[in-house]
């Protein structure tokens, strides 16, 4: 009886290895970081395609798609790997998501996937308005004068940031158009925030005080669930001559590299020159 118990264990032992070995193959089968990211820009706006997204769209490691809110609430986020959310006002993107297309974002990232905020993306990842995607442990600070301005501002990397954006230089000058000011929300149930660039000056028009900005966080990043989050409050997507350079723009494949949790793209990005002062 012990020889025929024996070669029923090793029967299912056998039975079960195919699958087994499917499974260690896919989670460590070297084609998978070859194929193209799949990468959703979330538009309200169809007929916007500012020049930093048609070179993201242009390059063969990358698949990219845009959406709409109903698109969201029709699961068709489930066909990519990484949501990009640009600039433009946070709780318009939010109320066209709609709750349940929020709640499908929040799934999404919970799941795996990865989250890319600039700006009015970085408002919708925070917990600090009702309408907020609740997936970055952070909320802002100055709500009232969330509109501060449009200007030059610089920015410090630190050594996670420089990593990260495989940057040549600590200081960088960069456009800012009244992004979130953030800070620890510190919600217990959210990881906290790892700060990736830091506002050295900033943007304050008339009636809005001054000394805010400064030594508050750029850019941070974060995980939820099983994803990631990365956010700039300020904006590498948008050059501006004399101001930034295109090489800003090579940080926006390495922050989707980073999101997708893949290794970082092979080419190095074009040097950032800060104009004189």
């Amino acid at each position: 009886m012990l020889w025929f118990r024996r070669v029923v264990f090793c029967c299912l032992l056998i039975s079960a290895a195919p699958s087994a070995l499917w499974g260690a193959e896919t989670a460590n089968d070297p084609s998978a970081d070859k194929r193209p990211i799949r990468v959703a820009i979330y538009t309200v706006n169809q007929e916007s395609d500012p020049e930093s997204y048609r070179l993201l769209r242009e390059r063969d490691d990358l698949q990219v798609t845009y959406l709409r809110g109903f698109d969201i609430r029709d699961d068709r986020l489930n066909d990519f790997d990484v949501l990009f959310v640009p600039g433009g006002s946070g709780s318009k993107q939010a109320g066209l998501m709609e709750e349940d297309g929020r709640e499908k974002v929040r799934s999404f990232i919970r799941d795996g996937g990865g989250y890319m905020g600039i700006c009015a993306g970085g408002y919708l990842a925070t917990c600090h308005y009702d309408w907020g995607l609740k997936i970055l442990d952070a909320e802002t600070v100055d709500r009232e004068h969330w509109a501060r301005g449009k200007g030059a501002v610089e920015i410090e990397l630190n050594d996670a940031g420089r990593s990260l954006l495989a940057a040549d230089a600590d200081s960088v000058t960069i456009w800012y158009g009244n992004g979130p000011i953030l800070a620890p929300a510190h919600d217990d149930e959210i990881p906290d925030f790892e700060v990736l660039a830091t506002y050295r000056t900033e943007v304050a028009k008339e009636g809005v005080a001054g000394g805010v900005m400064p030594n508050t966080p750029a850019a941070v990043r974060s995980t939820y669930g099983k994803g990631r989050v990365i956010v700039f409050s300020c904006h590498p997507d948008i050059p501006k001559p004399g101001l930034t350079t295109d090489g800003l723009r090579a940080w926006l494949p390495r922050m989707i590299y980073w999101a997708a949790a893949r290794p970082g793209p092979s080419e190095q990005p074009a040097a950032i020159e800060t104009p004189a002062k």
